[in-house]
């Protein structure tokens, strides 16, 4: 999974048709163009922070982390890939009560 100095890149030939006036969610937007919406759940579970994220989420260093990957679809085509990074202790179980999919 992608770390600190790597990153990801998918390639699409889909158009997504995005006018920004407003906050919107992926699915918001994928529904107002007909799209199927869907995701995949690439990896979820508990890490310890590095220094990258430690620097950013301004936690220290090895402070448990919810990581969570997924790929957003738009009619069954990737689109996105979503990368979440929350410190536990403000979602503690959050992956046994909530579905992500």
């Amino acid at each position: 999974m992608p770390r600190k100095g790597k990153g990801m890149f998918v390639a699409s030939r889909t158009q997504i048709d995005q006018t920004l006036k407003a906050l919107t969610s992926f699915t918001e937007d994928m529904l107002t163009q007909w799209k199927k919406v869907a995701s995949r759940v690439i990896k979820m579970g508990i890490e310890l922070a590095e220094e990258f994220e430690a620097g950013k989420l301004k936690i220290n260093p090895a402070t448990r982390l919810f990581v969570f990957y997924r790929f957003l679809l738009a009619d069954d085509e990737i689109i996105s890939l979503e990368c979440t990074f929350i410190p536990y202790a403000l979602c503690t179980d959050i992956e046994k009560y909530y579905d992500f999919s």
